[in-house]
C-alpha cells in the first residue's frame, strides 16, 4: 500500500511542473517583441513508477505513479531555416573578408598609377628601347642602371607589402580561432 502523502507529493510535482511551463510562457510573452528570441517549450514527462515492495518487482499491476516532472526546456525553432541562416552568414563572412584582403592587394599593386609595378616596367623597357638605338651614349645606358634600380625598389617594396598583408592574414586568422576556442 502507498504512502497517505503520495497523492499530495504528487500533486505537488504536479503543481511544480506546470508552474515551470507558466513561467516559460510568461518568458515567452515579455520576449514576444525580440526579433532574435526563440520561442520556449517545458516538455514533460512522467517519473519513474514505484513499484509496490515485493521480491520480484513485476512491472504490471502494482506499479505507482509518481506524477509528472519537466524533462527540458526547448526551443522551437526551425532547424532548416537556422541552417540556412548559418550558411549565408558564413558565406557572407567570407565574400566580406575576400574582399577586405583584395581591395588591400589592390592598393599594393596601386594600378594604374604612376607609382606602379606595370609603369616601372613600362619605363624600364623604353630605357633598353633607348639604348639599343644609341648603344654608345653613357647617359643610356645609366638610364637603363636608374630605371632597372627603381624596378628593383618597386619590385621588393611590393613584396614586402604582400608579405606584410599575409602576415596580417594569418594574425587574423590566429585572432579568430583563438576567439572560437575560447
Amino acid at each position: 500500500m502507498g504512502s497517505t502523502f503520495s497523492g499530495i507529493e504528487m500533486s505537488k510535482r504536479g503543481l511544480g511542473v506546470h508552474q515551470q511551463a507558466l513561467e516559460t510562457t510568461g518568458h515567452n510573452i515579455s520576449n514576444a517583441d525580440n526579433k532574435h528570441y526563440a520561442r520556449q517549450r517545458v516538455n514533460m514527462t512522467t517519473m519513474s513508477p514505484l513499484y509496490e515492495p515485493s521480491l520480484n518487482r513485476p512491472s504490471g499491476i502494482g506499479m505507482l505513479g509518481q506524477g509528472p516532472k519537466a524533462r527540458v526546456i526547448e526551443r522551437i525553432r526551425d532547424h532548416f531555416v537556422d541552417k540556412r541562416i548559418n550558411e549565408v552568414q558564413q558565406n557572407s563572412s567570407y565574400w566580406k573578408t575576400r574582399e577586405t584582403y583584395l581591395h588591400q592587394t589592390e592598393i599594393i599593386f596601386n594600378e594604374p598609377s604612376d607609382e606602379s609595378m606595370r609603369t616601372k616596367l613600362d619605363i624600364f623597357w623604353q630605357s633598353w628601347q633607348d639604348l639599343s638605338q644609341y648603344p654608345e651614349e653613357m647617359s643610356h645606358r645609366e638610364q637603363v642602371r636608374t630605371r632597372g634600380k627603381e624596378l628593383t625598389f618597386q619590385v621588393r617594396k611590393t613584396f614586402q607589402d604582400l608579405f606584410d598583408l599575409r602576415q596580417r592574414a594569418d594574425f587574423d586568422v590566429k585572432a579568430t580561432v583563438d576567439q572560437v576556442n575560447s
